[in-house]
């Protein structure tokens, strides 16, 4: 009688301890796939913030670009305001070299 109680605790404990191991594994699949989709999540989020720092790249890139067109297309029209006061300079001084010549081949004239 004694030895059959030994033997139902014995196989009571083996149940159990089976229980409990089956209990240890599921545990460490759902924490090992919890740890897997952390990492993948962090691999995501890194992706994304690459994905976001070469998009910022390229508009910083176009950026820099459009202001070196703005600078140039100023500059030239610098130089074309700057060549027509030029242009303008000149033909004033033309002319009041031939009107101070015209004055002073009517002043001969007298």
């Amino acid at each position: 009688h004694k030895a059959r109680e030994v033997v139902d605790a014995e196989a009571g404990a083996r149940a159990n301890s089976l229980v409990l191991e089956s209990a240890v594994q599921d545990a460490k699949t759902k924490i090992d796939a919890a740890m897997k989709a952390e990492k993948e999540a962090e691999a995501q989020k890194a992706a994304d913030k690459q994905a976001k720092a070469r998009q910022d790249a390229v508009a910083l890139e176009k950026a820099v670009e459009d202001a070196k067109i703005k600078v140039d297309a100023e500059l030239n029209a610098q130089k074309e305001a700057e060549a027509q006061r030029a242009a303008e300079k000149e033909a004033k001084a033309r002319a009041d070299a031939i009107a101070l010549e015209k004055a002073v081949e009517d002043a001969q004239a007298k």
